[in-house]
């Protein structure tokens, strides 16, 4: 929504008439069903996560690698799933501040700490589930080229969440313009 349909609407507001219970509702962040989605995928990763954690020391060699790898890959799911938890709990509860331009503003701010602290947490558990994996394989020329195209998977997923945040926080900066 550009901001000539949000002063169209604006102009518009109050010919409709709804009851309460509808205000509440379309009021209530939490009933949103973006946020169902985003709630199901977060349980679902840590559940998978979890499970990770409960099986690599016996089911991926953990016992046979060392113990700073162990720690890193631990260390690295848990800020992944923490990193996951923030991010829903940000877009559960947006700015709202006395102003439009000034909630904008915050929003702006957080969504680039965000940003910064998700690719950290992604880049992270990447590394160390490379360095976990890697660690001890005598590698050929096939392993080479398997770990090269997961490298490269890697990069072009990083690069698309890089995008992607920046295409969020572009919105949100052209908003805050216009106001």
């Amino acid at each position: 929504m550009n901001i000539d349909d949000f002063k169209t609407n604006w102009q518009n507001a109050g010919n409709g008439s709804y009851s309460e219970k509808e205000i509440e509702m379309m009021t209530k962040i939490t009933s949103h069903p973006t946020l169902k989605k985003i709630r199901v995928k977060l349980l679902a990763e840590a559940i998978m996560l979890t499970a990770l954690l409960f099986a690599y020391y016996d089911g991926f060699d953990g016992i046979n690698k060392p113990l700073y790898l162990n720690v890193l890959l631990v260390l690295s799911v848990c800020i992944y799933i923490l990193n996951n938890v923030v991010g829903y709990i940000f877009i559960k509860t947006p700015a709202t501040e006395f102003n439009i331009k000034l909630s904008l503003y915050k929003q702006v701010t957080t969504l680039k700490r965000v940003r910064l602290f998700s690719l950290f947490s992604s880049a992270l558990y990447a590394v160390s589930l490379l360095a976990f994996f890697m660690n001890g394989i005598h590698f050929t020329g096939q392993k080479y080229l398997i770990m090269s195209l997961a490298i490269l998977v890697y990069l072009v997923l990083f690069i698309l969440s890089y995008l992607t945040w920046k295409r969020k926080i572009d919105h949100f900066s052209r908003l805050e313009e216009e106001f």
